[in-house]
C-alpha cells in the first residue's frame, strides 16, 4: 500500500522521529515557559525571565540536549512584541527556530486531552505538537534598512490612527462650540479654524473682540491666507447657535486636541523624511517608486512588511505571505464563493487595497480592466481585490528583475486571460 502514499509538494520537513526534540516556548510579559517534547510525549515545564541571565540559562539547557545527541527545534507563537527579543536572540546565535500560528494553537489545544483547558503548563506542549505535523513557518528576519522600514511604517500606522481619533474628537466638540464653521471650510480643522480656537473662547467672545481682532487673528494664524474669510466668519458668529454654557471647558479641550494634532502631523512629516532615507538604502525601493501612484508610504509599507521581495520563491508565495491568496469552502453540492485568506501582513494588505482603489479610478492603471470586470457583473470589492493581487505580482516582478515600471508591458499583461500569468486569477473565476 506504500505506493498509495504521495507526499505533498509543499510538505514542510519535520524533526527526526529518532533524534528530534522540539522545545515548545510560550511567551508572556517578562518571562517565558518552555518544555522539551518528543513525538511520543512532553517533558517537564520550566520557566525563565526575559533577561540576559534567563536567555543564557535557557541556552545551557539547549546545549545539554544537543550534547545528548538530540536534533533540537525551537518553536514559539508569533504573538506580537513579547517574543521578539527572545526570537532575535536565538536566531542570532544560530538556533533553529520556527513559528506557529496562534489560531492553530487555539484550535488544537484539545487534541491530546479532549479538554478546552488552556494555561502556561499546557501551551508549550501544544505548540510543539504542531511542529511534528509540519504546521509552522520560518520567521522572516529583517535587518538593516528593511528592519527600519518595518518599524517606521508601524509608527506611521499608529500616528495615522491617532490623527484620525484626534480629528474626530475635535470635530465633535466643534458642533457645540461653533457649529457654523463646518460649512465654511472643507477642512474643519484647517489653520483658520485652529487660529479661532486658540484665540476665542466662543463665537460670542469673537463678536465682542471685533472685526479688526478677527482679521489679525486669521492673518497671523494662516500667514495671510485666511484673512479673506473674516467677513463671512463675523456674520456666522453673530447668528451662531452655539451652546451658551460650558464653552470654557469645551474650548480648553479643543485647544489641547489642536496641540496634539500639530505634534502628530509634525512627527508624520519628519517620519516621511526618515522613510525616504531608508527606502534609498534598499535595492528595490526605486523600482517600486517608478510605479504611478506608489508613493513613499506604500513602497515603505510593502518592503517593511515583506522584506526583500526578490527573496520569495515566486509571486504566489508573496501573495500567500501577505494574505491575498484565494480560498473557498466547498462541500458536496455547496460551492462557496472565493475570498482572500487574510492570513498574513494586514498592514501591507491594507496598503495594497488603497493602491488598487486609486488605480481603479479614471486614469489609473487598472481603470479599463476594472470597468470590463464590472460590466461582466463582478462586484466592485472583488474587482479591487483582484487588482490588488495583480499589482502585488507586478511589484514582485519589478523587484525580482530590477527594472522600472513599463506601461506597455502592464497593458499587455492586463490584456492576457485571467489565470495565465502568475496571480492573474480573480474571484470571478469561482
Amino acid at each position: 500500500m506504500s505506493h498509495m502514499i504521495v507526499p505533498h509538494a509543499d510538505r514542510r520537513p519535520v524533526p527526526s522521529l529518532e533524534r528530534g526534540l522540539v522545545i515548545g516556548i510560550d511567551i508572556s510579559q517578562g518571562r517565558f515557559d518552555w518544555r522539551p517534547c518528543r513525538h511520543q510525549g512532553w517533558g517537564p515545564r520550566r520557566q525563565h525571565p526575559q533577561s540576559q541571565a534567563g536567555f543564557l540559562t535557557f541556552e545551557r539547557h539547549l546545549e545539554g540536549f544537543v550534547a545528548q545527541g538530540y536534533e533540537v527545534w525551537l518553536a514559539q507563537e508569533s504573538t506580537g512584541p513579547y517574543g521578539q527579543c527572545l526570537q532575535e536572540w536565538l536566531l542570532a546565535r544560530g538556533w533553529k527556530l520556527v513559528l506557529v500560528n496562534p489560531f492553530h494553537v487555539h484550535r488544537t489545544k484539545e487534541t491530546r486531552d479532549n479538554s478546552p483547558h488552556k494555561d502556561d503548563e499546557k501551551d508549550p506542549g501544544v505548540i510543539a505538537d504542531l511542529i511534528w505535523h509540519g504546521a509552522y513557518h520560518a520567521p522572516r528576519r529583517l535587518t538593516g534598512a528593511y528592519a527600519e522600514l518595518r518599524a517606521g511604517i508601524a509608527e506611521w500606522g499608529s500616528l495615522a490612527r491617532k490623527r484620525t481619533a484626534i480629528r474626530n474628537e475635535a470635530q465633535a466638540l466643534l458642533e457645540g462650540w461653533f457649529p457654523e464653521v463646518k460649512g465654511q471650510f472643507k477642512d474643519r480643522l484647517c489653520l483658520s479654524v485652529q487660529s479661532l480656537i486658540r484665540r476665542y473662547e466662543s463665537p460670542r467672545t469673537l463678536v465682542q473682540a471685533g472685526k479688526r481682532s478677527l482679521r489679525a487673528t486669521l492673518r497671523r494664524g494662516t500667514h495671510g491666507r485666511g484673512e479673506r474669510y473674516a467677513e463671512a466668519l463675523w456674520e456666522l458668529a453673530q447668528s451662531s447657535v452655539a451652546l451658551p454654557h460650558g464653552q470654557r471647558s469645551r474650548v480648553r479641550a479643543l485647544r489641547g486636541l489642536v496641540e496634539q494634532l500639530v505634534l502628530v502631523e509634525a512627527r508624520q512629516a519628519a517620519l516621511q523624511e526618515e522613510l525616504r532615507h531608508w527606502l534609498a538604502q534598499t535595492e528595490e525601493g526605486k523600482y517600486l517608486l517608478s510605479v504611478p501612484e506608489v508613493g513613499q508610504i506604500t513602497a515603505a509599507g510593502v518592503l517593511g512588511g515583506c522584506g526583500p521581495l526578490a527573496e520569495f520563491r515566486n509571486a504566489r508565495a508573496l501573495e500567500k505571505f501577505v494574505g491575498l491568496q484565494l480560498c473557498r469552502n466547498a462541500s458536496g453540492q455547496r460551492q462557496g464563493k472565493f475570498h482572500i485568506t487574510k492570513r498574513g501582513r494586514s498592514s501591507t494588505r491594507h496598503l495594497l487595497g488603497q493602491m488598487a482603489a486609486r488605480h481603479m479610478q479614471a486614469g489609473g492603471l487598472g481603470y479599463d480592466w476594472a470597468q470590463e470586470r464590472k460590466a461582466q457583473g463582478m462586484p466592485p470589492l472583488a474587482v479591487e481585490v483582484a487588482l490588488a493581487r495583480k499589482l502585488l505580482a507586478m511589484l514582485y516582478a519589478l523587484a525580482r528583475e530590477r527594472r522600472d515600471f513599463d506601461p506597455d508591458r502592464w497593458s499587455l499583461w492586463t490584456q492576457a486571460a485571467d489565470g495565465v500569468p502568475a496571480l492573474q486569477g480573480t474571484p470571478l473565476a469561482a
